[in-house]
């Protein structure tokens, strides 16, 4: 990820999507997360003079069979970033960045945390049931020690570490805090 972004929310985003296309292969969407494509693609229809680019195919049951991986990525980054500056109580994403780089391992930390939940969140909010590479669910599990985790969300911990990891790269923290972080919540759902 060493492309330049013009602000926290499209790296965010771009990251979002490289690995949500990366690691899934084959999902079905959770019915309110289906809705609210409709009702987008019925706004969409009301603006006819726009441009816009949609890739969204709904099988003969009405439900999504094939969507967008930056449809997805910008749910979860408008649900991320919406967070974010309510927390920091900030308007601008960049500046909480700005000022969490420069902060204390606490801060840090505690940005760690409130990153992962709400990512993870999103991703459960999405998705009713992935298929996801095995192979990388493999490695993760090693790298992140949950090979004893045997829960229905793991691809959900995955793609949320897999995110949290470039985020991480993004704005100089350190992995290891990352590692301690999974550890606490994977053990609360244990």
């Amino acid at each position: 990820m060493k492309r330049v972004y013009r602000d926290f929310s499209s790296f965010v985003e771009q990251s979002v999507a490289k690995r949500i296309n990366f690691l899934v292969s084959d999902a079905t969407f959770k019915t309110t997360f289906e809705d609210r494509v409709k009702k987008m693609i019925e706004d969409v229809k009301k603006k006819k003079n726009e441009e816009i680019d949609l890739v969204i195919l709904f099988n003969t049951e009405g439900n999504i069979a094939i969507i967008d991986e930056y449809i997805i990525s910008k749910f979860i980054t408008n649900n991320y970033i919406n967070l974010i500056r309510m927390y920091y109580r900030v308007g601008q994403t960049n500046k909480v960045i700005k000022d969490i780089v420069n902060s204390n391992n606490s801060v840090k930390e505690n940005f760690l945390i409130t990153s992962y939940k709400t990512i993870y969140n999103s991703i459960i909010k999405i998705y009713e049931d992935m298929t996801c590479r095995r192979d990388v669910i493999m490695r993760y599990k090693i790298k992140y020690q949950l090979l004893d985790y045997n829960k229905e969300d793991i691809s959900a911990i995955v793609i949320t570490i897999m995110i949290m990891e470039d985020i991480c790269k993004c704005i100089g923290l350190k992995k290891r805090s990352l590692l301690d972080i999974i550890k606490k919540f994977t053990k609360k759902k244990q």
